[in-house]
């Protein structure tokens, strides 16, 4: 990233975009972390890095074939750690059709998909992996917090349907209704629900509870919506993440140095509780850093701009359409938004922006 950044804005920019990444807290914690998130957002952010080449060089950088199957590579990779991650993959793909010829276009297009299916059925086969169940209550969070919500501050809005299904929903946790917050249906998952009733009803029914509740009670619905959603969107809600080990049988406990360690708490402490956390710390500042760039770098009358505005969207398309999946406040989801921020920008900011000197050539 900082090559490449260097190649296009000079080293100003990237003291700036490479340091804040590098310093927000939400780095510090997540990235110490072996999770399918971090993989998913190195993977998401070679690929916006990738784009950032393809749009400065005209298409040219593409021409070469092991460009096109490093490309190829990372998006099936982005696409296969987190299965939402296609809100991403599949949009930059489509924006690229407009700066590469119809022949790399569909090269690079085809060899995902090729990379993506061999992992998936070959590969995973042969490693014995096992798919994980119960997809619908995994897709069902945000519809299933705001059922939860209008049965307990108002049950006597929902219908008879709605009721026998959170009865059965909830019968293994009768003080839900104590444990039930406004962070969403995270917050009693955990306390033991019976997730079969969901998978039972499918996707179908327990939207069509969710609209009748919006219906019959908008207010309490969109506070459930809300209290979800606003940890994306908003400028309040701190990306916290806790590098933590749980109990095993192997002796396995975290660790580190702890000096380093007191160092990094008390930082993060400092940025978290003063108002510098809705620069470094929320994802929706780096939402509204993107769109303010759309809506002040661009005049979507001319060509030019409009192709450089889909190369910008993908991001967008993952974070709103991700967030319409939540079942609680899940920011790991979206660290993806900090790493690709930056280059966002230097697409948009591109004319104004000084190319180094004394690096012209990308080939």
């Amino acid at each position: 990233m900082t090559e490449t950044i260097w190649k296009y804005a000079g080293k100003l920019y990237v003291l700036l975009s490479v340091g804040l990444i590098l310093l927000i807290p939400f780095t510090l914690d997540i990235v110490m972390s072996p999770q399918k998130d971090v993989a998913f957002a190195i993977s998401g952010g070679f690929c916006m890095l990738y784009a950032v080449n393809i749009y400065f060089t005209d298409g040219e950088w593409i021409k070469k074939w092991y460009r096109v199957l490093l490309f190829a590579f990372m998006a099936a990779s982005a696409t296969i750690f987190r299965h939402n991650g296609i809100l991403f993959t599949f949009f930059l793909l489509a924006a690229l059709f407009f700066y590469i010829s119809k022949k790399y276009w569909f090269l690079l297009s085809l060899t995902t998909v090729v990379i993506f299916l061999s992992i998936k059925i070959p590969f995973y086969s042969i490693l014995d992996v096992q798919k994980p169940g119960n997809r619908v209550t995994e897709i069902m969070g945000l519809p299933l917090s705001v059922l939860l919500n209008v049965a307990k501050e108002s049950p006597e809005s929902i219908d008879i349907q709605t009721a026998e299904f959170i009865d059965e929903l909830m019968e293994i946790q009768p003080e839900w209704k104590e444990n039930l917050d406004m962070s969403g249906f995270n917050s009693v998952k955990f306390k033991g629900i019976n997730s079969d009733i969901i998978e039972k009803n499918g996707v179908e029914k327990i939207l069509k509870m969710t609209l009748n509740c919006f219906l019959k009670n908008p207010k309490e619905a969109l506070k459930a919506l809300v209290g979800v959603t606003i940890p994306v969107y908003g400028l309040e809600k701190n990306c916290v993440f806790v590098c933590e080990i749980p109990k095993n049988d192997l002796g396995i406990v975290f660790s580190g140095a702890e000096v380093i360690n007191f160092a990094k708490k008390c930082y993060v402490y400092f940025i978290s509780y003063t108002p510098l956390r809705c620069f470094f710390s929320t994802i929706g500042m780096t939402i509204l850093i993107i769109l303010a760039f759309i809506i002040f770098k661009s005049d979507l009358r001319k060509k030019d701009d409009r192709k450089r505005f889909y190369l910008c969207i993908p991001i967008l398309f993952y974070n709103f359409g991700t967030m319409l999946l939540l079942s609680g406040c899940d920011v790991r989801f979206f660290y993806i938004s900090f790493l690709v921020c930056p280059l966002v920008v230097l697409i948009m900011g591109g004319k104004r922006l000084s190319e180094s000197p004394e690096e012209k050539s990308w080939k």
